[in-house]
């Protein structure tokens, strides 16, 4: 009796393991939602963006109850605060020691699976003590569904939309003289 309890046992122990280590592995995605975005062409001395959102390189989700959660399968190219800061880099091309400095926090950079969209939201500030100012863009995507290209692509225009809104004030604030 007790030796076919230790066969029964080991069987159990070996079909347990087979289920566990066969199965499937699936590769993460990666996204590199920049995309070619209009040239200010106006001058910047220094560029600095810091990530306060809680976003990492995984896509992250607001679900309902405002209840936050990450995708360890879609993964974004670069941590947010550096796609951010890439994107700002080529619209703003040229560098000048005497020009304003831009400082951007990252505020939000996730998708809301409530209202099925993608939402960026930066707080930026131009040259030390000049006044902040937030900008907000949301995007609808086909979240439901699990489309990751449609998401990032939804998240590619959240940034791009932001720059153009940023690259508006900047040219605002230059032309008032402050620098």
């Amino acid at each position: 009796m007790k030796a076919v309890m230790q066969i029964v046992a080991a069987a159990m122990l070996a079909l347990s393991c087979g289920c566990v280590f066969s199965g499937v592995n699936t590769a993460p995605e990666i996204f590199d939602p920049v995309q070619d975005s209009a040239v200010c062409d106006l001058p910047v001395n220094r560029l600095r963006v810091t990530n306060e959102s809680g976003a990492d390189r995984r896509f992250l989700y607001r679900k309902k109850n405002n209840r936050m959660c990450f995708d360890e399968y879609k993964l974004w190219i670069l941590d947010p605060e550096l796609l951010i800061k890439r994107a700002f880099k080529s619209v703003f091309v040229r560098h000048n020691r005497n020009a304003s400095d831009i400082t951007c926090t990252i505020d939000r950079f996730e998708f809301d699976l409530v209202n099925n969209c993608a939402v960026l939201k930066l707080t930026v500030e131009i040259s030390k003590g000049a006044a902040q100012r937030s900008f907000s863009c949301s995007e609808k995507a086909s979240l439901a569904s699990g489309s990751s290209p449609d998401a990032s692509n939804a998240a590619a225009k959240c940034i791009k939309s932001a720059l153009e809104k940023i690259c508006a004030e900047y040219a605002n604030f230059s032309g008032k003289g402050n620098k």
